[in-house]
């Protein structure tokens, strides 16, 4: 049995100089010949024109190619889904891989395992920590217990082994597709995955066993925890400073010490109670128990989360003089961002299912203090780069009096609207309403019909009627006696006629009624109209039924996949 039900195995995998990795299969450069991507303030991999021999680079008119490692990406995760099902993106480079279940299954399946694993020649690439002596920096690491430096020893463990074989497929598919090198760190969790995975770079794997973890945050910098190398680890380092007295907060010397202060060495010098008082019970219990190595079993996030906006900037460098002062030096760098902004919406709608529905562009002029000024512009899915650069342009060209000299311009995609689910709510919300209001106006004309039917059975309108006949004198088609019959005219409802309004009402048909109290079968009791007269309102409430009933089952059917659907979904 396994010694906890919350056992995991979590892979950390990152792939070897990325970018780098790109550009050497684009470029066809061998193996083993030194490449390097240059970057300069955001920008990676540039694109410049091209050059006379000696000729410098100009970089005021470069810009980032980031497309190709975004589609590099896109391969690369899709081999992933093809062995793993539960991955979390963790980076354009980076991912988490939950194989808990694949390894307990292999595990099941094993009936005999070895306890050398790391002298196994298939495992020449498996770092097991705290086996290799290089580990192991502090003075105790030369009277521990050999039976230590066994492994595994427990169900952990070798669940742990089972995940570096997984580990070594994943890492064996990409390169062997891709060309690719991968380095992955595996774990019981997410946090020590992560701290794992660059111990044994370039193209390697290590596994870090729980009896380990202590040992390996003794040595690890307690600025690459996630979560610590940012203004809470300036925080954390300030009350470590304070501390201890031997340690000065500002200067060369507290720059190195807080470089290698571990997370170890941390919660030595601050206790739990120590860090309630200087942060708060909540961020005090978080900070102690990651510098222990615990995440407190942060899942593996299988749902993709996507980015709520994406910018596309150019930033020009104020001390070379290279902000924009001219209109032609606007529109080449409004184009090329035009040129960006459709291709990664293109990859947003192929990719995700998803369009942006407002984008906006963006300029910061090169003086101290001056504030972003943004301007919206819309865009379509079959928008051209060409429609939108004389969509931006005409918006720029009002405001040139205020804008030079520039020294950002940024365009950014927002407000993204998933494309499925618009069609099949649109579709749909469409029968919904054509039933509804097909219904609201039946009802509203039996109301109608109710209405005057009271009107009519009214004595003040009885006594008018009878004045104006009196006025024109008497009628053949009515009659005075009461035991007679009279024709009269009563709407009724034609079942055939329809009309875009709803149905329509006929008042040109004649019925034969009886003006003696009847009992209805229907309405269960003794009716005072006419017999035809009710039985005309009994027709008019089955049809509006009938018509309801109708206008719903459309609505159903539309829902239901059919061509329609295979439509949309072109």
């Amino acid at each position: 049995m396994l010694e906890g039900s919350t056992t995991r195995v979590i892979i950390h995998l990152d792939l070897d100089c990325f970018y780098a990795q790109v550009e050497q299969r684009r470029l066809q450069i061998p193996d083993g010949q030194p490449v390097a991507v240059q970057q300069w303030g955001p920008h990676v991999d540039t694109l410049g024109e091209n050059r006379k021999p000696g000729q410098p680079f100009d970089r005021t008119h470069q810009k980032a190619i980031l497309r190709r490692y975004r589609v590099a990406s896109r391969e690369i995760f899709a081999i992933l889904g093809s062995v793993v099902s539960i991955i979390e993106k963790a980076s354009i480079d980076e991912a988490f891989m939950d194989v808990t279940d694949m390894a307990k299954e292999r595990l099941a399946q094993t009936t005999a395992f070895s306890s050398d694993f790391c002298q196994d020649s298939a495992n020449h690439d498996t770092k097991v920590f705290g086996i290799d002596s290089e580990d192991n920096n502090d003075e105790d690491a030369t009277d521990k217990d050999d039976s230590l430096q066994a492994f595994p020893l427990t169900d952990n463990e070798r669940l742990l082994c089972i995940g570096a074989e997984i580990s070594r497929e994943i890492r064996h598919a990409v390169y062997s597709k891709l060309g690719y090198t991968c380095s992955t760190g595996i774990a019981g969790n997410k946090l020590l995955a992560k701290l794992a995975s660059p111990l044994n770079k370039p193209n390697g794997q290590v596994v870090v066993a729980s009896r380990f973890v202590t040992d390996l945050m003794k040595i690890l910098p307690m600025r690459k925890i996630r979560g610590l190398g940012g203004k809470l680890g300036k925080q954390l380092e300030s009350i470590y400073s304070s501390l201890d007295s031997g340690v000065s907060e500002q200067g060369e010397g507290a720059e190195e010490t807080f470089k290698k202060l571990t997370a170890h060495t941390f919660l030595q010098h601050c206790g739990l109670a120590e860090l309630t008082k200087h942060v708060g019970q909540e961020t005090a219990a978080y900070v102690h128990r990651i510098c222990q190595g615990n995440d407190d079993n942060e899942p593996v996030e299988e749902k993709k989360v996507q980015l709520k906006m994406f910018s596309c900037v150019k930033q020009f460098d104020q001390r070379s003089g290279s902000a924009l002062v001219r209109v032609e030096q606007l529109e080449y760098w409004v184009r090329l961002l035009c040129e960006e902004v459709v291709v990664r919406c293109e990859d947003e709608r192929i990719e995700n299912k998803r369009f942006p529905s407002q984008l906006t562009i963006q300029f910061i002029r090169a003086k101290p203090g001056e504030k972003s000024r943004t301007y919206k512009l819309g865009i379509a899915q079959d928008t051209t780069v060409d429609e939108l650069y004389t969509a931006a342009m005409n918006v720029m060209r009002l405001h040139l009096d205020s804008m030079f000299p520039m020294s950002t311009l940024i365009m950014n995609a927002k407000n993204f609207h998933d494309l499925d689910s618009q069609a099949v709510t649109t579709i749909s919300s469409f029968f919904t309403r054509t039933a509804e209001q097909a219904t609201q106006r039946m009802e509203e004309e039996i109301k109608q019909f109710a209405a005057k039917r009271d009107r009519d059975r009214s004595p003040t309108r009885k006594s008018n009627k009878q004045k104006i006949s009196a006025f024109f004198g008497p009628s053949s088609s009515i009659c005075n006696g009461d035991d007679t019959e009279a024709t009269i005219i009563t709407p009724s409802v034609s079942a055939t006629a329809h009309s875009d309004s709803g149905i329509e009402a006929t008042s040109t048909c004649t019925e034969t009624a009886s003006t003696s109290d009847h009992f209805c079968d229907e309405c269960k009791r003794v009716v005072s109209e006419p017999r035809a007269e009710h039985a005309d309102f009994h027709f008019a409430l089955k049809l509006n039924q009938t018509q309801r009933n109708e206008a719903m089952a459309s609505a159903g059917a539309s829902r239901k996949k059919g061509p329609l659907d295979a439509f949309l979904r072109r």
